[in-house]
């Protein structure tokens, strides 16, 4: 039988977002009622845009530079 193994991940409210773990949350801007948001990891980084009727349009992911 597996026991469930619960790790506490640090979270950190910052100015524009939250730092969870590795994974950083930023809100961008905001533009002609268009929300954007700013995923990234240490390896790959995400935009998230929510549309005015409140529909989510997710572009490319993007590898970080080294």
């Amino acid at each position: 039988m597996m026991k469930k193994v619960e790790k506490c991940i640090e979270l950190h409210e910052t100015r524009y977002g939250f730092n969870w773990g590795h994974t950083k949350v930023r809100r961008l801007c905001s533009h002609m009622f268009h929300q954007y948001l700013f995923i990234e990891t240490p390896r790959e980084t995400i935009e998230i845009r929510v549309t005015p009727t409140g529909l989510i349009r997710v572009g490319k992911t993007r590898k970080v530079a080294k």
